[in-house]
């Protein structure tokens, strides 16, 4: 299901939602992945709060609510709708003809080549990724 049209973001693709995202070039992937959740967009125009933030005006069907921000000292406004428990942050960039991971914020190095960055992922997952690989005509394996 397409998020958001313009710097694209799908939750759970479809393998032709995973075509479509790669058929506009793209200099990084932004990931949110838990067991039953993928959130994937193009890194043109969102960071993983990006990501954060549209899943979250999904699940709670938009709606918002005040909440207090220390750093802005000040009441925001913020989308209701709670993220999985166990999910985490993934960013895939192209390091020549191949497809690498930044596993910095699971414990891991900072480029991470297939056969690592493989080992973090369902089969489910690794299919949706090989998907993606092959239509940015990308090595991931």
């Amino acid at each position: 299901m397409k998020l958001r049209e313009e710097c694209p973001v799908y939750l759970n693709p479809t393998d032709s939602e995973l075509v479509e995202l790669c058929s506009e070039p793209w200099d990084t992937l932004r990931v949110m992945e838990s067991d039953e959740v993928f959130v994937v967009g193009s890194g043109f125009g969102n960071t993983h709060e990006t990501l954060v933030q549209l899943y979250k005006r999904h699940v709670g069907g938009g709606r918002t609510k005040n909440r207090w921000d220390p750093r802005a000292q000040a009441e925001v406004e913020v989308y209701v709708g709670s993220t999985p428990h166990d999910w985490d942050p993934f960013i895939f960039f192209k390091r020549g003809s191949t497809m690498v991971c930044n596993l910095g914020d699971v414990g891991g190095p900072a480029c991470a080549a297939p056969d690592m960055w493989r080992r973090e992922f369902s089969d489910e997952r690794l299919r949706q990724l090989d998907i993606i690989a092959q239509c940015s005509d990308l090595v991931a394996r």
